[in-house]
């Protein structure tokens, strides 16, 4: 009796883990990124780069993902993360309906864009969208820690030029 109830136990928890989350991908909108972006890139990924925090525990499994907007007057503003692909998805359900969300492949790299107001000169909207496996709809997403990244770099963009934003990150 007991095994049996155990049994049925196991299986209803398992149907809802199951049913909990769903296969259905989302589209997302493809992006073609300009020559400053192409250059933001080169800085990021340049491994001599040391104006980024990277924790120790970097994975394999990444995708970036660029905030980026303009602040009124002032200049553009660029916060590219590196995060897990289990981030990135629930970042992505949590921006989905945001008409500044966008991705583009840079070298083997997948980029996800999210513009806060607008793409500028930065990056032109396709007619095409793309899938992902590690990209679907989630029932509901689970809130992220305050530092969910494995790096993170800031930049902004004035007079044709990139530069640091801030102070350097502390480790």
């Amino acid at each position: 009796m007991r095994s049996s109830l155990i049994i049925c136990l196991l299986v209803s928890l398992g149907s809802y883990v199951c049913f909990a989350q769903t296969t259905e991908k989302i589209p997302i909108p493809v992006l073609k990124e300009s020559k400053k972006v192409d250059q933001l890139m080169d800085i990021v990924l340049d491994p001599n780069n040391a104006d980024k925090f990277e924790r120790s525990n970097n994975s394999t499994d990444s995708c970036f993902l660029i905030y980026f907007f303009k602040p009124g007057d002032n200049p553009y503003v660029f916060q590219i993360e590196k995060n897990t692909k289990a981030v990135t998805n629930t970042i992505t359900n949590s921006l989905v309906r945001n008409p500044g969300l966008g991705i583009f492949q840079y070298k083997n790299y997948k980029v996800f864009v999210i513009a806060g107001n607008g793409f500028y000169d930065f990056f032109n909207r396709t007619d095409q969208t793309a899938t992902f496996d590690f990209i679907y709809k989630l029932q509901t997403p689970a809130p992220l820690e305050n530092e969910h990244f494995l790096a993170i770099w800031h930049y902004q963009y004035e007079n044709g030029k990139f530069s640091v934003e801030g102070p350097p990150a502390v480790k």
